[in-house]
């Protein structure tokens, strides 16, 4: 009788331990659910290689398109501190 007792309560711990855990898993599991979604979704988008080469060429042409203002607004500060500097009474 002692031992079925003792097994018993080897037998609720067990138990105990998986409903504890069951939440664990679970927050995993959505983890895991949420993480294979991402990478549906970015293998869909990598697959597309097309459209990845036309994004790369407009996020290039509007670089290079910014890159071209700054250099001009740069040669017209350059030019305006110039003037400045020139136009004081020495």
């Amino acid at each position: 009788m002692e031992s079925l007792l003792a097994e018993k309560k080897k037998r609720e711990q067990e138990v105990e331990v998986l409903r504890s855990s069951e939440p664990k898993i679970r927050k995993e599991l959505e983890a895991l659910t949420d993480t294979m979604a991402r990478m549906k979704a970015d293998s869909k988008t990598m697959s597309d290689s097309e459209g990845l080469k036309n994004e790369f060429e407009r996020t290039k042409q509007r670089l290079n398109d910014m890159a071209e203002e700054y250099r001009t607004r740069r040669v017209a500060i350059q030019q305006q501190v110039r003037n400045r500097l020139h136009s004081r009474p020495c």
